[in-house]
């Protein structure tokens, strides 16, 4: 299953359960398990290639994505299904060459660390990740990349770096 989907650690969890009901008006509509809020937002054209690649055929299966072995798995299906999307994610992270080992948990991390640098409120990250309060994500996102945190720093300092050059 192709993770651009959601890219969010819990995103197995969320897809797996899909089914057509969840589409509604160009919008995947669901409620979280964690905390039941309802999430929406709109299918983008990546998405949609995605869910009509899997969309079973003539109501083979229940959901959208072959991902559950039945209906009603067990929570040790679903862990091993969690499982093999990390060993998957791992793999598709070793033919890109990423020298971290590419899991849900740095997509995630990535997800939100790539909203907050192209400007995307606080509030929108938390609710992209599921969090109940703004002030989780904030600690989340307080593991920024360093580099980002030097780019910053010689904007910051720039004015009186400046000075001193002068000297």
């Amino acid at each position: 299953m192709p993770v651009q989907f959601f890219g969010l650690r819990d995103a197995v969890c969320r897809y797996a359960y899909l089914t057509a009901n969840n589409i509604r008006n160009g919008e995947l509509v669901y409620n979280r398990r964690k905390t039941g809020a309802q999430i929406r937002m709109e299918i983008t054209t990546g998405m949609w290639q995605i869910i009509h690649k899997y969309a079973p055929a003539n109501g083979e299966r229940q959901f959208l994505f072959p991902i559950l072995p039945s209906s009603s798995p067990t929570h040790s299906q679903y862990k091993h299904c969690l499982a093999m999307h990390n060993q998957e994610l791992k793999t598709v992270g070793e033919k890109l060459n990423i020298p971290v080992p590419f899991t849900s948990y740095v997509i995630r991390h990535s997800w939100a660390s790539s909203a907050l640098q192209s400007g995307v409120p606080v509030a929108v990250i938390s609710q992209g990740l599921g969090h109940s309060s703004e002030k989780t994500t904030r600690y989340y996102l307080s593991e920024l990349d360093v580099s980002e945190l030097t780019k910053a720093n010689r904007i910051v300092s720039a004015p009186i770096n400046r000075l001193f050059d002068r000297g």
